[in-house]
């Protein structure tokens, strides 16, 4: 640990030299030097396509850029883990639903976090459909748009 003015920072064990010849450091906070628009997009992408591959060991769903900005566009998901549990939530609830191992129902517990409202309408959706439904149908249906994207990775 070293202390600099007045409090401690901690540094990787025989690193201190270096940290000395720093001469400054530059903060990139509004993406002017590195381009990082898509960085949080490709994270929800790789995340979906870890959970089903290496922890389902399942042929991952094919999601996109443009999907990631349907949800986007409702409004109600401007979080990105939201929107990754959600895009998890609806292939997965799919998974089950062809599989037999659930039966789709369009109830939805009256305390659910209002976020999650989209998927009180998907659920109703799929059920109408007997659970065959396609999220890009089911968005364009509702209005959400992105669509022009959603067949492209941007």
């Amino acid at each position: 640990k070293v202390k600099v003015n007045g409090r401690y920072a901690w540094i990787r064990e025989g690193r201190e030299d270096k940290i000395r010849n720093v001469k400054g450091l530059i903060f990139d906070c509004d993406g002017v030097i590195f381009d990082v628009s898509k960085s949080f997009k490709e994270a929800i992408l790789k995340t979906v396509e870890w959970f089903f591959g290496t922890v389902l060991d399942v042929e991952p769903p094919s999601v996109n850029l443009g999907h990631i900005q349907m949800f986007k566009n409702t409004g109600a998901f401007n979080n990105d883990w939201e929107i990754t549990y959600a895009i998890i939530l609806y292939y997965l609830t799919d998974l089950l639903a062809k599989t037999g191992k659930i039966e789709l129902k369009h109830t939805c517990r009256s305390d659910a976090v209002a976020t999650f409202s989209f998927f009180k309408e998907l659920g109703r959706s799929l059920k109408k459909e007997g659970g065959e439904g396609e999220l890009e149908r089911y968005v364009d249906e509702v209005g959400a748009g992105g669509l022009e994207d959603s067949t492209r990775r941007a």
